[in-house]
């Protein structure tokens, strides 16, 4: 989360603003795996864990956003405010975008392979430690070696 990387710094803000829209490439997903012992049970116990209900309670304690639809209006989500940024209403703000979004962004057939060369170029960056500039060209020679 930004505010426990971010000790000492001040100003942060949240807009409720996405200027061209917004957008969304899905979620998480559980599933209850048919060879399962205790099937009945394991469904029970998603359908209470994605309950709208419960998805505020997450909100609340570990700021986990619900993707329940009926959530997004329940005042535990909606009456949020984060000191962290500025005192900005985040629950209402997170809502609104939420309930924004209307498109879901294309992923053509090589989406992931090239997500896969930019996420592990940041990583080597920002979690390893590697020279930015270094970490591009690696980067970018392990695009070529796509043949894309």
């Amino acid at each position: 989360m930004l505010a426990g990387n971010a000790d000492g710094v001040e100003g942060w803000d949240i807009a409720d603003v996405f200027p061209g829209g917004g957008g969304n490439w899905g979620g998480s997903y559980l599933a209850v795996p048919s060879q399962g012992e205790n099937i009945e049970a394991a469904k029970k116990l998603a359908a209470w864990l994605t309950a709208p209900e419960q998805q505020v309670v997450a909100f609340q304690a570990v700021g986990a956003f619900p993707s329940q639809v009926d959530a997004l209006a329940d005042e535990g989500v909606t009456s949020d405010v984060n000191e962290f940024f500025n005192d900005a209403p985040v629950g209402e703000i997170y809502s609104e975008r939420a309930t924004a979004i209307d498109v879901q962004p294309f992923m053509g057939p090589n989406f992931f392979v090239i997500n896969t060369v930019v996420s592990d170029a940041i990583t080597r960056w920002d979690v390893d430690g590697m020279d930015p500039a270094e970490s591009w060209e690696q980067a970018l020679t392990a695009y070529d070696e796509l043949g894309l």
